[in-house]
This record gives C-alpha cells, sequence and structure tokens, in this order.
C-alpha cells in the first residue's frame, strides 16, 4: 500500500513505539519483520530506515523525530507498527513535513482525527472487537461444547481512509451490540 503511494525512488520509514524501556510490543515486531520481508520479497531496492519511539515521552520523541527525519530526508513514506501513528502524524504536521505518506494500525480516537485531517492516509483496521468476540466463542466452545480449538484463527483487517472511517465504524456490528 505504502509503495505504491511514494515517488519512485522514496525511502520508507518504519517507526516502532516503545511501550516500557526499550522493548516493543510482540505484535509490532512480528509487523516490523513482516514490513521487512514484504520489501525484500518484491526487492524494494532504496532504503529503509527504523525508529524506535516512546509512548510516553513527548520530548524525546520532538528529539529523535527531528534527527530521524533530518538525517533521512529521502523518506516519503512510513509505516507506524502500532496505535500511535497520530503521535508520528502529529510531529509531521508541526514541522511542516509536507508529502510524507502514512500508514498505521489500529481506529483509536485520535489516529482517526489524524486520518481526517489528512495526517495519516491509510489506517489499518484489526476489528479488535471482532477479535475478542471470536475469542471468547471459541473458548466458550471448548470449554462448554468441548469443541477442539483452532490455534490460528485468521480474520481480515480492513483499509480505512478518511472517506470511509465514518461507515466502518457505523458497519462495526459488535458495537451495537
Amino acid at each position: 500500500l505504502l509503495v505504491s503511494l511514494i515517488p519512485e525512488g522514496s525511502d520508507i520509514g518504519i517507526l516502532q513505539a516503545i511501550r516500557v524501556g526499550d522493548r516493543s510490543a510482540n505484535t509490532s515486531i512480528l509487523r516490523r519483520q513482516g514490513a521487512h520481508d514484504y520489501l525484500t520479497e518484491i526487492e524494494y531496492s532504496n532504503s529503509v530506515h527504523n525508529l524506535l519511539f516512546s509512548v510516553y515521552d513527548s520530548d524525546q520523541n520532538e528529539i529523535n523525530m527531528s534527527r530521524f527525519f533530518d538525517k533521512h530526508p529521502n523518506v516519503r513514506g512510513v509505516i507506524v507498527l502500532n496505535s500511535r501513528g497520530n503521535v508520528v502524524s502529529d510531529f509531521l504536521h508541526r514541522h511542516n513535513k509536507l508529502g510524507i505518506k502514512v500508514v498505521c494500525i489500529d481506529l483509536t480516537d485520535a489516529n482517526i482525527v489524524s486520518l481526517k485531517d489528512g495526517g495519516i492516509d491509510f489506517l489499518i483496521d484489526q476489528n479488535p472487537n471482532y477479535q475478542g468476540y471470536m475469542a471468547m466463542k471459541t473458548l466458550l466452545e471448548n470449554l462448554i461444547l468441548k469443541h477442539k480449538s483452532n490455534v490460528e484463527n485468521y480474520m481480515p483487517l480492513n483499509i480505512v481512509t478518511k472517506e470511509t472511517v465514518d461507515l466502518q465504524q457505523e458497519f462495526n456490528v459488535l458495537q451495537r451490540i
């Protein structure tokens, strides 16, 4: 998705939030590896730069992101591997870093605001309500009905734009239950 948005010859930044010390959530680590694997698979020829940023330390984020974007001026696309895309989007807006495309994860309230304002180009909705529903359903089927559980349950991801975000929320059946 991001590769199709950015000009040919552009670099990509993969930004990953850390929560405690220097640790990221396992899902973010797996997403980073998946992004790198995909870019290798398609033989992406430009540079891919990584940056860890803090969930809690906005002052340090300012310093780290300023250094990152100053050091890598050819970054024209950013993947944010967790729900903190708005942190990156807000930084880019404050520093007038125009033309950098942003793709991130999760329909948090702050990400939706950034999406509608144009700071985020795409959000990937993992539909956590449905994931929770399916986890509970599987658990109950296993405990009560003694059905054998699947080890892996694949679920669709939705690509959400500012034009579709309100519909995405409106048609989320589990939010209305």
